[in-house]
């Protein structure tokens, strides 16, 4: 069984879908993201928006999508302190649609005329596995994930950044998808990285970043099976998890 991939990468939102975008107009206590173009090969889609502002004071109450997709999960991110920003991720299965357009629209608890931006990866495979981490003056991450599911998967990274953001990376493990800054001067950021090849059934990710940062990052395994448990021909391998 091949491994999934990411479907269309670039910084351009014209005509990438794994990308980035701006909102509607930065003001108010909400952003709405227009013209989320989802292409008929994807199976999973993945949000990532950042705000900045500060999390002790903005919370993100909803995320919304439009067209139809099956919300698998949304979360906040950053905790819940001041030198974070506002931060919230979420992802639904679009595997029984084909392609179409979204708008995507966050609610806040208060009003704001900060920067935003939303970040989107579209791939074709499903979520085995997710977590998220928040690290202060990020220089040099290193990410890993072990799966002896391996040769089916793929690791993708999911990370916003605080203000005054610089996007040069060196990445020394990984290929870069997309990489974009908000519209406000020194504002906050949005970039994605995945890691197809592994060792030892270890994918890695690493890079360096020219300033340190605040940074917030959802750690995504897609895998080309739904379940990654079953067999082609259904019915579990073995009873991985049971009540005893």
């Amino acid at each position: 069984m091949p491994q999934p991939t990411i479907i269309n990468a670039g910084n351009n939102n014209v005509v990438n879908d794994t990308t980035s975008y701006d909102p509607a107009e930065d003001a108010g206590a909400s952003r709405t993201f227009n013209g989320i173009t989802i292409p008929a090969n994807a199976n999973t889609v993945c949000f990532l928006f950042v705000m900045d502002v500060a999390s002790s004071s903005f919370d993100v109450s909803d995320i919304s999508a439009t067209g139809g997709g099956v919300e698998i999960f949304d979360f906040e991110i950053a905790p819940d302190a001041s030198g974070y920003r506002t931060s919230a991720a979420m992802a639904m299965d679009v595997s029984s649609l084909g392609a179409f357009t979204s708008t995507i629209t966050v609610s806040l608890s208060a009003a704001s005329a900060a920067g935003s931006i939303l970040g989107v990866v579209c791939t074709d495979g499903f979520i085995e596995n997710v977590t998220s981490t928040s690290d202060r003056a990020t220089f040099s991450p290193l990410f890993r994930s072990y799966s002896k599911n391996s040769d089916n998967n793929i690791l993708c990274q999911m990370h916003c950044v605080d203000g005054d953001y610089s996007n040069a990376l060196t990445i020394s493990s990984g290929t870069e998808l997309f990489n974009a800054a908000d519209s406000k001067t020194a504002g906050s950021g949005v970039y994605a990285i995945s890691q197809a090849t592994s060792s030892a059934d270890v994918k890695t990710i690493s890079y360096t970043a020219p300033v340190g940062a605040d940074t917030f990052d959802v750690q995504y395994v897609f895998a080309s099976q739904k379940n990654p448990f079953e067999q082609q021909g259904g019915g579990l391998i073995r009873n991985v998890i049971r009540n005893v």
